[in-house]
């Protein structure tokens, strides 16, 4: 079938779409009869992909089902959208695989909203890993030095420059716009010469299931049992499958010169939270000044829950990894947040949250210093951690 023929076929798309709905209760709005949204009339540049993703998304899921495009009834025109700068996404070899699946037996609600879903996450990949450069960003910080960094997915469009942090930022603030849940994961391990390295992927959440998606390289995992899904980041680190990349981009080519291995994160001894929450290995230095304290470098300077998922306090907290016997900790806190009753605990010990420092004695190593109780949102934010040898 023609993308551009058969008008029957779109009258038949239309009909179809407009009576079935895009997905189950949660539906995400806008849905595929809609190809200019609300936002798509905002100025932000986070509205304007967002409004490119999911007209591309909408395009797919009609052709996918037989359709040349999804005909609009607005101010009486027919729009036939395709990619604005005249290429195909990377989403597109994927498309293929999923059309037979659609075509001839019979598109069902779940499987439209599953669609739906991947396929905008995946235009929204390749645009944010096309449009926000890594390797110009690490251009104008460390040779050029005339950087502004941005703070937030408008700027980082914008001017065009970003990291995996960035990367994972704009993608969920396009995804959003389409009302698609996602969540961030991170990873944080050292190198055999004891460098810290990190990392940020993110999971969108298709068909009831996490799929991860390394926006930063283009990657995704493709389940092992031949199935349309991709994996999620455990699943992935489980089996450690070859990942589907854009070999292509220019930072991920840098990457395997310098680094060698994009994908060391899927590596044993890796630390990861989903959603800030997880576990962080902490491990100690001598400081000249201090005497023993905890390296807190490269990784998060808190401990606690800063997601509002009303499912009481868990979060990212810290397990010491190199220490032996029973020693006085001392956490010096700059800041804390949300807290009417949780604690900071400490090997089992429990004291009130509050900036200054927190003195817990006797603490038998390994310990875990985290924030327990049943706040929805409570961490505190970390200066100094302070070992000594008790008796």
């Amino acid at each position: 079938v023609g993308l551009f023929s058969l008008s029957s076929l779109i009258e038949q798309t239309q009909s179809f779409i407009s009576t079935t709905h895009l997905a189950r209760a949660s539906a995400p709005d806008p849905t595929p009869t809609e190809m200019y949204p609300s936002f798509c009339s905002e100025s932000s540049a986070v509205s304007a992909a967002a409004c490119r993703v999911h007209r591309e998304a909408v395009y797919s899921v009609g052709s996918s089902i037989g359709a040349a495009s999804v005909k609009l009834k607005q101010t009486g025109v027919e729009i036939l959208p395709g990619p604005p700068l005249g290429r195909k996404s990377r989403y597109v070899e994927f498309l293929g695989e999923q059309r037979e699946r659609l075509v001839g037996h019979g598109a069902t609600l779940a499987s439209i909203n599953e669609f739906y879903r991947r396929a905008a996450a995946y235009s929204a990949m390749d645009l944010v890993q096309s449009h926000l450069s890594s390797a110009l960003y690490a251009f104008e910080s460390f040779m050029d030095r005339t950087i502004t960094h941005p703070l937030s997915p408008d700027a980082a469009l914008t001017q065009g420059v970003g990291i995996c942090g960035h990367h994972v930022e704009t993608f969920r603030a396009i995804l959003a716009k389409l009302k698609i849940p996602t969540r961030p994961v991170q990873f944080w391990w050292r190198t055999a010469s004891n460098d810290p390295r990190s990392h940020i992927a993110v999971e969108v959440e298709i068909d009831g299931r996490w799929e991860m998606f390394d926006v930063t390289w283009g990657a995704t995992f493709l389940a092992p049992d031949n199935s349309d899904r991709l994996l999620s980041a455990t699943e992935a680190r489980r089996s450690k499958p070859t990942p589907a990349v854009n070999r292509n981009n220019a930072s991920y080519r840098l990457a395997l010169v310098t680094d060698g291995e994009p994908f060391a994160y899927l590596n044993a001894g890796v630390d990861m939270t989903v959603n800030n929450a997880g576990a962080i290995s902490l491990r100690s230095k001598q400081d000249s000044e201090s005497g023993l304290v905890a390296d807190l470098q490269h990784i998060p300077n808190f401990v606690g829950d800063a997601e509002q998922d009303n499912k009481g306090t868990a979060g990212t907290y810290y397990v010491t990894v190199d220490l032996e016997g029973h020693f006085d900790v001392s956490i010096q806190i700059s800041a804390v947040a949300g807290c009417a009753s949780s604690m900071i605990t400490v090997g089992g010990r429990h004291l009130v949250p509050k900036a200054g420092n927190l003195l817990f004695a006797g603490i038998a190593a390994p310990m875990q210093i985290k924030v327990t109780g049943e706040d929805d949102i409570c961490y505190a934010v970390i200066d100094r951690i302070g070992f000594r040898k008790s008796g």
